[in-house]
């Protein structure tokens, strides 16, 4: 297949091409290519411990690469001294027919193809590119009758020739998570970044505007040193690499910064979020406070459950209702009346609070419409109460 893996500067491209290229050695014995400033003795060591293993993956990688100096060459042999007693590295120039030197079943890595590939090559008529060209094309759509899978990393798809963008079949898009919002949907959380480095992979099938695949890919130190993240580009003469110790933006996160950033950019959003937070948290409270102070009573009959609010009491009134009450229970229960001891009588045909009793038991009080009472917890009298007071301790049951 051919893959095509995209990102702005930064983003993550090497790092997630040289995570395939271990997935490939460790799962298959095919031929790797790439021309990454890669480091095949430090990557071989980390997934090997086999000697033997580590030698055959050693000769499933080839180099195209073009050393600058006599230096870097010899920082190149340091690095990698077995590698380089099996191998020498391909020519850089050699990409421009890349097909012509590789094997069959290879997996091949091409990072900034367009400095070889771009998408102005069609104004050049030279016969030399224009042949290139054609070769290119008929790779391009037959590279499935050798089994080979080709993985082109580009800035962006626009940037590589015509003949590569028509043949593409699955793109992925890579963004380092240090550089993205964390909220991507609200428009209004927009400014808070991730305060940690990671790298957000998103696969599309060529043409599709949907993603169909999306992973996190959290980086190890192990990685980063299997590959020189900061070289020289072939594109640019003249210009020299920094020190090592140099810093970077890819390098360390201020928290506190990005903080700091996100509540300058909104301030009001927040604002008001907080005001709605407060202003509900206060409004519930004074209706908790409301519901608390009201008194109630429930009542069940004929016509189902009733809520009536009971009058405010006096301060006499609720300093009485603390004394304890004492309770006369019914002295005498027959089929058509209650006897209490203080001579107060209930019988069937008396109304309380507009239900009409009916009937009598050793357990419930019955009135009209199927509505009862239970006679231990509802017919009690206050020692200082009337019948009229009967059953203001408890409510009826259905």
């Amino acid at each position: 297949m051919l893959y095509v893996i995209t990102g702005k500067q930064r983003a993550g491209k090497s790092y997630f091409s040289v995570t395939i290229m271990q997935d490939y050695l460790k799962s298959s014995n095919r031929p790797i290519y790439t021309n990454l400033p890669l480091h095949p003795d430090i990557i071989c060591k980390g997934l090997f411990r086999s000697p033997a293993k580590y030698s055959l993956a050693l000769r499933r990688i080839f180099l195209f690469k073009k050393f600058r100096s006599f230096g870097e060459a010899r920082e190149f042999y340091k690095k990698n001294p077995d590698w380089c007693k099996l191998h020498q590295v391909i020519e850089e120039k050699k990409i421009l027919r890349f097909w012509q030197v590789t094997q069959a079943n290879a997996v091949i890595v091409l990072d900034e193809l367009y400095q070889y590939f771009s998408s102005t090559d069609y104004r050049d008529k030279s016969d030399d590119t224009a042949e290139r060209r054609r070769e290119l094309l008929a790779y391009t759509r037959q590279h499935g009758h050798y089994k080979d899978d080709m993985f082109l990393i580009s800035h962006s798809e626009s940037d590589l020739d015509v003949n590569i963008r028509r043949g593409v079949q699955y793109l992925y898009v890579i963004r380092n998570a240090k550089y993205s919002n964390i909220f991507e949907r609200f428009t209004w959380l927009k400014g808070l970044k991730w305060p940690v480095q990671f790298f957000i992979i998103r696969g599309y099938e060529h043409g599709d505007k949907e993603y169909s695949d999306s992973w996190s890919l959290f980086p190890r130190k192990h990685v980063f040193q299997c590959y020189d993240s900061f070289s020289r580009a072939e594109s640019v003469p003249g210009k020299s690499l920094p020190d090592e110790n140099a810093t970077s933006t890819d390098t360390g996160t201020n928290v506190l910064k990005n903080l700091l950033h996100f509540v300058s950019c909104l301030w009001l959003p927040l604002a008001f979020v907080s005001c709605m937070v407060i202003g509900g948290c206060v409004g519930w409270n004074e209706y908790l406070k409301f519901v608390k102070g009201q008194k109630v009573e429930i009542s069940t009959g004929a016509g189902g459950k009733q809520i009536k609010k009971l009058p405010e009491k006096t301060v006499e009134q609720v300093q009485q209702e603390k004394q304890p009450v004492l309770y006369y229970s019914p002295l005498a229960v027959s089929p058509n009346r209650l006897v209490y001891p203080n001579g107060i009588v209930l019988k069937i045909g008396d109304v309380y609070e507009d239900e009409k009793i009916v009937r009598f038991d050793r357990r419930f009080v019955y009135f009209v419409g199927g509505g009862r009472c239970s006679l231990s917890s509802f017919v009690r009298v206050p020692a200082a109460g009337s019948a009229g007071t009967a059953g203001t301790a408890a409510g009826k049951q259905p």
